[in-house]
This record gives structure tokens, C-alpha cells and sequence, in this order.
């Protein structure tokens, strides 16, 4: 793919400032926006795949990701909204609703890994240093799956604090190297929501209740799993977890010192955010959730054991 440079005389001769980029024959107006490569002094490479395809083309879109940019608050938008539709369905409808509802999110986030590395594959960009299930949200998305497929309990609680905390954090400030509506960024964004969807799935649907117990067991589990993939980053030379060097993209991580300074205060913030997490829970009653199907169910079993002692059902 050839880009030919068309720069005023009379301008910097830089990637920052053109007028017209020549693309295969054509003209493409381009001036005044600053891509990606732009700001780094690197050639900008213009997508020339057809209208749809480009949007699944490894070539990035001719303008480039504006965290709090439209695109990113659209996107945003699209995936709570999508998330209180499935809950909501979900919480009002019939066992077989739900189930149909809890199979969805299932689908939808097992087809949003398996179309991630897929396209990675096909475009042959995957990597042991980016693509391995390693990070924090990888592994929770295939946790998530397994326990909703199985309604294993045993996950529950790292659901909750893990897939929501995590994403919750990759929702704002998306690591993406591509814009609104690439399919890239819609995987990004997507996946990560629905892992916010899974974890108040749980608590909504499922009677999950956190404890300041099983906060303690997933902050210690946090801990193991970091120092095993802390030896995996060291043998591969990758940085799975962020242990080894602040992410690339914006994060809160860049409030913090460098390496290794930053994972103190990191992890004083993991539980300062997951004791907000059981602060909601830790002042209520013994009720498990507060779903309208679950609901029902104490209403029912409640008035079972008034009947039992009502003199009425005694005689």
C-alpha cells in the first residue's frame, strides 16, 4: 500500500500538518486530522478496504480513538443499555426467560473471545505477549463463562469483585488501538461491559451476596495468581497483568510511580474498591438478592410458614 504525501510548501514538513493524501489513484482529503501514527512521527497508513470491510480491516480507521470522544460515549452508552435490557428481561420474565437470557450472555461472550482471537490469527497479529488469556479480564471472561454455563458458585465471588472492578476500569479507559465503530473497539468495549453484565448477573439472579470473608479470598487468590504470572511475564518477556510496567493506554496507573513503586498504591486501591463492592451488602438482611424471580420465591416461602403456625393449620 503506497501513501503519497501532498504537504503545503509553505507547512512543516511533518505528519501533523497536510492537505491532501494520494491514495492508489485517489484523493483523499485528510487535512487536519492527527492520526496515530501522526502523533508518534510515523507514516499514516490510510484504510483503502471497501466501506464495510474496513471496519474489520487491521488498517486503522482514518481518524483516531478520543478517550471521552463521541464514538467512545456512543459506545458506551450501547453496551449499558444492552446490559439493563438483558437484566431486566431476565429479572422479569419466566425461568425458561431466564435461562434463555443467562445462555445468551454465554453465547455472546464465548463468540466475543473466540472473533478476538480469530482475527488476530487471521491478520497475523497474535502473540504470546498479548494474546494469551493471562490479563485480569481475559481470564475472568472465561471464568464467567464456565460459571454461567454450570451455575458454579464456586466463581461467583470472583465474578462479582474481579469482572466487575476490572472492566469497569477497561470501559473508561479501553486499551484500543482502533476507533468507534472498528470492530476491534466494539469487541473491546462489548466484552468488557458484559463482564460487568455477568457480575451483577450473579448477584441480581443468582442470590450471590459478597461477604468481607470472600473478599479476603479473592484478594489473597489475586495475590497467587499475580506471582505465577509474575514468573510468567520474567520467561516470556511480556507484561500480562500490568505487574511488569504501566499499560501503554491511559489508566490510573499513571497517577502512580514508576515500576515497582506503582503496585503498592495499586494494590491499596484494589481494596479500597472492593470494600466499596461489600459495603452495599454488609448492612443488609439475610436476603440473598434483590431480583424480582427471588423476590417471589421468599414471598412464597414465606407464607408457606405463616400457614404452618396459623391456628387455622394446626386444628
Amino acid at each position: 500500500m503506497k501513501v503519497f504525501y501532498d504537504v503545503p510548501s509553505n507547512e512543516p514538513q511533518d505528519y501533523d500538518t497536510y492537505s491532501t493524501i494520494y491514495i492508489v489513484g485517489r484523493q483523499e482529503p485528510l487535512a487536519g486530522i492527527r492520526r496515530f501514527g501522526a502523533r508518534r512521527g510515523l507514516p499514516c497508513v490510510q484504510n483503502t478496504a471497501p466501506f464495510v470491510l474496513r471496519y474489520f480491516s487491521q488498517d486503522p480507521l482514518p481518524y483516531e480513538f478520543v478517550l471521552f470522544g463521541n464514538g467512545h460515549l456512543i459506545a458506551m452508552a450501547m453496551t449499558a443499555a444492552l446490559g439493563y435490557v438483558l437484566l431486566r428481561v431476565a429479572a422479569l420474565g419466566t425461568d425458561r426467560t431466564r435461562a434463555i437470557a443467562r445462555w445468551a450472555l454465554v453465547l455472546a461472550l464465548l463468540g466475543i473471545n473466540i472473533e478476538y482471537h480469530l482475527w488476530h490469527l487471521v491478520n497475523g497479529t497474535w502473540s504470546v505477549g498479548r494474546q494469551l488469556p493471562l490479563h485480569m479480564c481475559s481470564i475472568m471472561s472465561w471464568l464467567s463463562i464456565w460459571a454461567l454455563a454450570t451455575r458454579d458458585q464456586r466463581f461467583y465471588a470472583l465474578m462479582y469483585f474481579f469482572g466487575i472492578a476490572g472492566a469497569v476500569q477497561a470501559v473508561i479507559t479501553p486499551e484500543s488501538d482502533f476507533a468507534f465503530p472498528h470492530v476491534r473497539f466494539l469487541n473491546t468495549l462489548v466484552g468488557h461491559g458484559l463482564l460487568v453484565v455477568a457480575g451483577l448477573w450473579v448477584v441480581y439472579l443468582e442470590g450471590y451476596r459478597p461477604t468481607w470473608k470472600s473478599m479476603w479470598k479473592c484478594i489473597a487468590g489475586l495475590h497467587l495468581y499475580a506471582v505465577v504470572v509474575f514468573f510468567v511475564n520474567l520467561a516470556l518477556g511480556t507484561n500480562y497483568l500490568w505487574i511488569m510496567d504501566r499499560p501503554p493506554s491511559a489508566s490510573l496507573l499513571d497517577l502512580f510511580p514508576d515500576w515497582p513503586w506503582y503496585l503498592i498504591p495499586l494494590d491499596l486501591l484494589v481494596v479500597a474498591i472492593l470494600s466499596a463492592m461489600v459495603l452495599p451488602f454488609s448492612r443488609r438482611g439475610p436476603a440473598l438478592a434483590a431480583s424480582p424471580a427471588l423476590a417471589n420465591e421468599r414471598v412464597d416461602v414465606a407464607e408457606v410458614v405463616a400457614n404452618q403456625q396459623s391456628p387455622t393449620s394446626r386444628q
